[in-house]
């Protein structure tokens, strides 16, 4: 696949395989058939119960089904190959067919009943008024089950021809939220406002004890181009207001029964048998989240408006997986509460009218936005966690995901191994390592080694920068030219460091995975120039191990979206009938520029930067796609009303 693999594919998928079929397959090829089918219903109720007092009730139910069906032949693989190239096999895995089926079933419901109230009074006092109250409901249930050694016969695609390695999972889940809400809004001859919310969230996920978060908000804003003083101004300046904020919003999203204590059944010895596998943590509570904003909206010459605005948020309480040392016996971890964090920023807004003629326009929209995170407070000390292949180190006064990984030191140009940096640190009398003020090793020199495991320990690593962009944004612009309109946004984002694990995995040679056309610049004994480490078939890690020699700057733009539309005159639809009819075109991210493209990766990740897997991976390496980044589509449509 090398530089060209789409949308970042993983290494080790190989599409030529799965050029099967469930409905046409004379080969009996591997394929995967997938099928989704989402119900969106949508009602409400309102009632005008006087002047200005209405009861509104909203009904929201989303129906999600997905389903997967998987074959997997035995004449084609990773495992079928290496098989054929030692001379062990004929193109036939020694597993046989195998199949498996899975889906994922989901149901939201959202219920509201609101009574709102709005009024006018001496033309000039204008207040809304709402009180309500909400119910959210989320059911999911998933089911999967796998079989092999399935016969070598034409159309046995099903689990029920599997003779042996059968396995079956499934669960059910269930979680509430019920919310007590209000708000008030009041304004000035739409010159003063001011406006305050209060609401208090009830959620499953936490003990009853701590179920409940109370939250609050308020705002007030002056459109100083209304006062008598800003008079001289209305040529130019059309609109000016200043704006302020504060307020506070909760978080629940952890696990479904994070504060319970739950235990799972397995077979030890052919006897059914308990065991935990989540610790209990009935002392988690809310996330609160307090944000303060300040800004100002303006427009000028009635054809450049904008806003410019700074905020601050302030994080407490923060929901976090904390790993356990094995030392405990207990791998998976649990939810806490863990100390304090702060982001704060710039959001600019700009929208411009450059030419607007009754069949000509041009509007240009930019988006800028910067931020910084800091980790204001860790009661507990320093955290450390993984997120796919990536290491990472929470402290006081550093981003929250900032990269703790080993140091790459170039090349051996004799042999095309790998040096990393060692840390050499000052010993007391007692040879044991003296600490700072802040509890950090005392680092006295650094030299240079190729055994990897010396620095690939939490004593040893460095750090490498934060995940986390300083800045980003979009540009759009449209133009309209007679019935024609044609429009791009483009998306970007600066700075942030990625560890590219798909690149990095393109470089290694393993038997049955792709190898990007980049290892060409690998050392040879006739190329001890560069820096991609000697091919190794014994051991693949040894070729290039993660170290920041796989940790790039992650500066990329994409062409986010494009759309090309025709608008029939209504002169014409008269004719038929019809009141509005359009024609149109669109693509999504159809070009991506950056140097994670030149290396054949897909630049949008998660928070964490890592790309691995054909997907991203989040805390604890949870995938966030499957074998494909961004796909680049292609939609072609018609409007029409009547």
């Amino acid at each position: 696949m090398g530089t060209n693999r789409p949308g970042g594919a993983w290494q080790g998928y190989n599409p030529m395989m799965n050029l099967g079929t469930k409905s046409h397959n004379p080969d009996d090829m591997s394929f995967e058939y997938r099928t989704n089918d989402n119900i969106v219903a949508r009602a409400y109720v309102q009632l005008n119960l006087a002047d200005g007092l209405k009861w509104i009730t909203n009904l929201n139910v989303e129906n999600f089904q997905y389903n997967k069906q998987s074959f997997w032949s035995d004449r084609y693989g990773m495992e079928t190959v290496a098989a054929y190239i030692e001379g062990k096999g004929d193109l036939k895995a020694p597993s046989g067919n195998s199949a498996s089926r899975y889906s994922w079933h989901t149901v939201n419901t959202t219920i509201n009943n609101l009574l709102t109230y709005t009024r006018t009074f001496y033309s000039v006092h204008n207040i809304s008024l709402l009180a309500g109250q909400e119910m959210t409901s989320d059911f999911s249930e998933w089911h999967d089950s796998y079989g092999a050694g399935i016969p070598d016969e034409p159309g046995l695609y099903e689990i029920s021809n599997a003779t042996r390695d059968f396995s079956i999972g499934g669960y059910e889940d269930n979680t509430r939220m019920l919310s007590w809400l209000s708000r008030a809004e009041y304004n000035y001859d739409e010159k003063y406002y001011v406006a305050g919310s209060l609401r208090r969230d009830g959620s499953s996920r936490f003990h009853p004890d701590n179920r409940w978060g109370t939250f609050w908000s308020a705002a007030g804003s002056w459109r100083v181009s209304r006062e008598r003083f800003m008079e001289s101004t209305a040529g130019w300046l059309n609109d000016l207001r200043l704006k302020a904020s504060y307020g506070t919003t909760g978080n629940d999203q952890v696990g479904r029964y994070a504060y319970q204590g739950l235990y799972g059944i397995s077979d030890f010895n052919y006897t059914g048998t308990y065991y935990m596998n989540r610790i209990p943590t009935p002392s988690l509570k809310w996330e609160k989240n307090a944000q303060f904003n300040a800004g100002i909206d303006f427009r000028l010459f009635n054809n450049l408006s904008g806003s410019v605005e700074y905020f601050m948020r302030k994080s407490q309480d923060l929901l976090f997986s904390r790993q356990t040392p094995p030392s405990t016996g207990w791998f998976d971890g649990y939810d806490q509460n863990i100390g304090a964090m702060e982001n704060n920023g710039i959001e600019v807004s700009l929208m411009a009218l450059v030419y607007n003629k009754p069949k000509y326009s041009w509007n240009i929209n930019l988006n800028f936005t910067t931020q910084k995170n800091t980790i204001t407070s860790l009661p507990d000390g320093d955290i450390y966690f993984n997120a796919g292949v990536g290491r990472f180190r929470m402290t006081e006064g550093r981003s929250r995901y900032e990269l703790w990984m080993p140091s790459w030191a170039g090349l051996d140009p004799s042999d095309g191994r790998h040096f990393y940096w060692k840390k050499e640190f000052q010993l007391d009398n007692n040879g044991e390592i003296m600490r700072d003020d802040k509890g950090d090793p005392i680092v006295t020199s650094r030299v240079k080694t190729k055994s990897y495991g010396e620095v690939n320990t939490d004593l040893q690593r460095d750090w490498q920068g934060s995940s986390l962009p300083w800045a980003f944004g979009s540009l759009t612009n449209s133009f309209r030219i007679h019935d024609f309109d044609f429009s791009f946004m483009f998306y970007y984002s600066l700075g942030g460091k990625m560890v590219d694990q798909m690149y990095r995995e393109g470089l290694n040679l393993r038997l049955g995975f792709g190898l990007s056309t980049q290892a060409e610049g690998r050392w040879t004994p006739e190329h001890t120039t560069g820096s991609l480490g000697r091919f190794s078939y014994n051991d693949n890690s040894f070729t290039n191990p993660v170290s920041s020699q796989f940790i790039f700057d992650n500066t990329f733009v994409r062409l986010r979206n494009t759309v090309l539309g025709y608008t029939v005159p209504r002169t014409v639809l008269r004719k038929i009938g019809m009141n509005n009819a359009r024609i149109f075109v669109s693509a999504d991210n159809l070009l991506t520029f950056g140097t994670a493209a030149k290396r054949g990766t897909d630049p949008e990740v998660y928070l964490t930067g890592v790309a691995q897997d054909g997907g991203t991976q989040g805390q604890g390496g949870t995938t966030v796609d499957e074998q494909w980044g961004p796909r680049k589509v292609f939609t072609g449509g018609i409007q029409i009303s009547f």
